[in-house]
């Protein structure tokens, strides 16, 4: 008989089946440096807007307690303004400094006449 060739089915070496991907978890997890620098990296990424908020927080308290402060002086300075007008008002102030210029007081009645009606002047100290 002739000789037979025998032809036999050859298995490839390698493996035809897709590998699995890793998660990217997994990947990361792996290594303990890894994972310290993303708990780091989360860490400060979640404080930095924290900080922000109590940096704007703070700077707004600090303008308001200036504009408080602001306030509180000018409240006492319009206090000590209503004294000095008060005391400038006082009717004993008005006649020496009327009579410190060569002013007199008047001896009759003085009228201001207003739409055809006559008025007695209030700052005669006279009723109507």
């Amino acid at each position: 008989m002739l000789a037979q060739e025998r032809f036999e089915l050859v298995r490839p070496s390698y493996n035809l089946r897709r590998r699995k991907r890793e998660s990217p978890i997994t990947a990361v997890t792996k290594s303990p440096q890894t994972c310290v620098l993303l708990v780091a990296a989360v860490a400060l990424l979640m404080t930095v807007p924290y900080v922000g908020a109590y940096a704007k927080t703070y700077s707004k308290g600090c303008g308001k307690n200036a504009i408080l402060m602001h306030l509180n002086q000018v409240k006492t300075e319009n206090q000590v303004l209503r004294l000095k007008l008060d005391s400038l008002k006082r009717p004993e102030r008005i006649e020496k400094f009327a009579s410190s210029h060569g002013m007199e007081r008047s001896k009759t009645m003085a009228y201001v006449e207003t739409a055809g009606q006559a008025n007695v002047a209030e700052n005669t100290g006279a009723a109507d």
